[in-house]
């Protein structure tokens, strides 16, 4: 069952118009529309109502009570290479209402949270242990400084981070 697609450009933000686009390109696009950083499939999609990777983590994070969070499917991709079965990304740095909703009905008790290292990433991690620190037990699991996120994380490195927090 696919309730939606998304997509990331492939170019970085201008630092002119601040939009995504070829940097060869000697003319900033006038069309907004096909140069955002993230596109929807279909537009009405709302990743803020979703988590990417519930179906499969599903009986992972019942059978351990604990849920990683991490921010984009790509970090959720580096944590199944490692053995870890129970993560869920955002697709975002915002937890959502709908989102917070589904974490109460998953049945857990411990939430980890691994944010990217970037501003986005603190703020989220802080947004994160306001809100739901009253419900559960919100451990933050600060990545190495050289890496950006957990999809850049080498598998072994992984795992030796997160040894002492999930069971691999």
């Amino acid at each position: 069952f696919v309730v939606g697609a998304q997509g990331r450009s492939l170019y970085k933000e201008c630092k002119k118009c601040k939009l995504f686009h070829n940097p060869d390109d000697n003319v900033c696009p006038t069309i907004i529309k096909n140069h955002v950083k993230w596109v929807n499939i279909p537009e009405r999609f709302e990743i803020s109502q979703h988590f990417y990777n519930i179906w499969s983590a599903k009986q992972y994070i019942k059978q351990s009570q604990a849920v990683v969070l991490v921010e984009g499917a790509p970090n959720v991709w580096r944590l199944e290479e490692a053995g870890i079965k129970n993560s869920l990304a955002l697709c975002g740095s915002n937890l959502s209402d709908a989102q917070q909703i589904m974490l109460e009905m998953l049945g857990i008790h411990t939430i980890y949270s691994l944010p990217d290292n970037d501003k986005a990433g603190k703020e989220w991690s802080a947004q994160i242990h306001e809100r739901l620190r009253r419900q559960f037990k919100v451990v933050t699991i600060e990545i190495p400084a050289e890496y950006n996120d957990v999809a850049e994380i080498p598998i072994h490195i992984l795992k030796e981070i997160m040894k002492g927090y999930v069971c691999l």
